[in-house]
C-alpha cells in the first residue's frame, strides 16, 4: 500500500470516528420502548434492489475457492452471516462479514462488510462497506465502496465511492466520488 493511499484511508477513518463521536455527543438521550422501533427497511423500501428468493440459512461458511467448500453444495443459494474464503467465496446473500484473499462473488445483496485482496462481485446491492484491492462491482451502493483501481455501480450510489483510478455509477450519486483520475455518474447530488 503506497503512502498516499494509506494517508487517505487513515484520514477517512479519523474523520468518520470524529463525525460519529460528535453526532453521538450532540444527540439527546431518549428512552424508547423496543416495540416502538420500526424494523430495518427492506431493499424495496429503500428504493434499491429487488426481492431475494428463499435462500438456505447458513450462519458461517468456509470456501477454498468458489464452488470448493460450503459453496460446492449450495451453489450461491445460501444466506450467510460469516463467510471466509482462502482464495475466494461464492454466496447467495451475506448479512455480516465476507472476506477472502482474492475474490468474493455474491449473487444477491451484502449487508455488512465485503473485503477481498483483488475483486468483489455483487449481483445485488451493498448496504455497508465493499472494499477490494483492485475492483468492485455491484448493482447499487448504500454505504462505502472503495478499491485500489476501479469501482463500478450499475445503479444508484448513496454514500462514498473512492478508488485510486476511477469510479463509475450508472445511476444517481447522492454523496461523494473520489478518484485519482476519473469520476462519472448519471446525476449527482453531492461531490
Amino acid at each position: 500500500m503506497n503512502r498516499h493511499r494509506f494517508s487517505f484511508i487513515m484520514m477517512l477513518i479519523i474523520w468518520i470516528s470524529f463525525s460519529s463521536t460528535a453526532m453521538a455527543q450532540s444527540a439527546p438521550i431518549v428512552e424508547t420502548n423496543p416495540e416502538d422501533i420500526p424494523p430495518f427497511p427492506t431493499p424495496e423500501e429503500l428504493g434499491l434492489g429487488e426481492t431475494v428468493p428463499e435462500l438456505r440459512w447458513m450462519p458461517a461458511a468456509i470456501d477454498v475457492i468458489p464452488f470448493l467448500g460450503f459453496s460446492t453444495a449450495m451453489r450461491g443459494h445460501d444466506r450467510r452471516v460469516f463467510s471466509v474464503g482462502m482464495v475466494g467465496t461464492l454466496s447467495g446473500e451475506v448479512l455480516g462479514l465476507e472476506a477472502s484473499g482474492v475474490l468474493n462473488v455474491t449473487r444477491y445483496n451484502i449487508r455488512g462488510l465485503q473485503a477481498s485482496g483483488v475483486l468483489n462481485l455483487v449481483g445485488g446491492d451493498v448496504y455497508g462497506l465493499q472494499a477490494a484491492g483492485v475492483f468492485n462491482l455491484s448493482r447499487g451502493i448504500a454505504g462505502v465502496q472503495t478499491a485500489g483501481v476501479l469501482n463500478l455501480s450499475l445503479g444508484d450510489v448513496r454514500g462514498l465511492q473512492a478508488s485510486g483510478f476511477a469510479n463509475l455509477a450508472t445511476g444517481e450519486l447522492r454523496g461523494v466520488q473520489a478518484a485519482g483520475f476519473y469520476n462519472q455518474a448519471d446525476s449527482v447530488v453531492g461531490l
